[in-house]
Order: C-alpha cells, then sequence, then structure tokens
C-alpha cells in the first residue's frame, strides 16, 4: 500500500512540475540536515504520519534512520512550496547497490509543522518538528558496518505574483552509519 502511495504521489508531483520552469541548483534555498552521520537503526520506526495516530504504529520496515534536523530557510522574493525530499544512498554495502526514500505529501507536510509553504523574503531557517525518517534499507549480508554517503535533494516551487511557477532545487549531502547487530 505505502508503495502504491509513494508512486501515486510522484506521478502528482511530476505531472505538476512539468508546467514549472527548468530546474536550477538554486542558491536562494538554504538547508541544513543533520547529524552527519546518522545512525541505522535495526528495528522499525513511527513516520511523522504514524505518530498522529491513535495507537501510533512502527509503519517504517527496520532497518531505519532518521535525520532530526532538517532545517530550510528560503530567501527568495516569492512564496515556495516544499514538493519533495529525496535521499539517494549507492555503495556496494546495500543490497541492489542503492537506496532511495522520497517524502512528499503529508508527511513532508508533518515534517515541516503542517504547512509546506514558506513565505517570499524568509531570511529565518524553518525547523522541522519531526525530522526527515525512512525505512527498509537493505544491506548486503556479509557487510557488518559501513559509512554511507548520500544526497538530499530537496525541490520546491516558486510562485510570482503573475502565477508562473519556477521549479527549486537544492542538493545537501548526508551521511549513514551502520554496524550490524
Amino acid at each position: 500500500m505505502r508503495k502504491v502511495f509513494v508512486r501515486s504521489t510522484l506521478a502528482v508531483l511530476s505531472l505538476g512540475l512539468l508546467a514549472c520552469e527548468p530546474a536550477n541548483l538554486s542558491s536562494d534555498l538554504s538547508v541544513t540536515i543533520g547529524p552527519k552521520p546518522s545512525t541505522v537503526l535495526p528495528t522499525g520506526m513511527a513516520s511523522c504520519t504514524s505518530e498522529g495516530n491513535d495507537p501510533v504504529t512502527e509503519d517504517l520496515a527496520s532497518p531505519t534512520f532518521s535525520f532530526p534536523t532538517f532545517k530550510v530557510q528560503w530567501n527568495g522574493a516569492n512564496n515556495m512550496k516544499l514538493s519533495y525530499v529525496q535521499l539517494d544512498f549507492r555503495s556496494a554495502s546495500l543490497a541492489g547497490g542503492k537506496y532511495q526514500c522520497i517524502i512528499a505529501g503529508t508527511e513532508l507536510a508533518l515534517v515541516m509543522a503542517g504547512s509546506q509553504e514558506i513565505a517570499g523574503g524568509n531570511n529565518t531557517p524553518i525547523s522541522s518538528t519531526c525530522g526527515l525518517r525512512c525505512g527498509g534499507m537493505n544491506f548486503v549480508s556479509s557487510v557488518s558496518s559501513a559509512y554511507l554517503s548520500g544526497t538530499a535533494k530537496i525541490v520546491g516551487v516558486e510562485v510570482d505574483s503573475d502565477g508562473n511557477a519556477t521549479q527549486v532545487v537544492t542538493d545537501v549531502d548526508v551521511q549513514l552509519q551502520y554496524t550490524k547487530p
């Protein structure tokens, strides 16, 4: 069910972003993600969405990791809405050699305290209330420990007063530390 949700969300995001101007790495969007490295945990974890439920369930499959520090600063003149955060890791230590986690929709809104909208000219960093959380990262069985470097791509849309949309993108380096339990 979760894979269907992610695919549906990606299809909608892709269609919505086709109407935007081409993406460029934006110097107006600054993002801090941490800690570096974050620790991969051998357990399941509750997503931000699940934390709002009663009872809370661990809906992210083990092993999991989180980046509790996720701060966004938007310095553009117009309002900007975050679309998604995509975390990518490539390593021979990972089953299949790669891992990707996309945080979008309701989950991203909850990460950002209920709103993905950031007012233009906002020079104050906005901190997440829940952090970025992912699960289901599979390692090669012979790997006892690994240090993974990856990239977080943060994508948003800036809309000017005439309704013209421009995709806003920035990349941030992220790291994970894994030790087999």
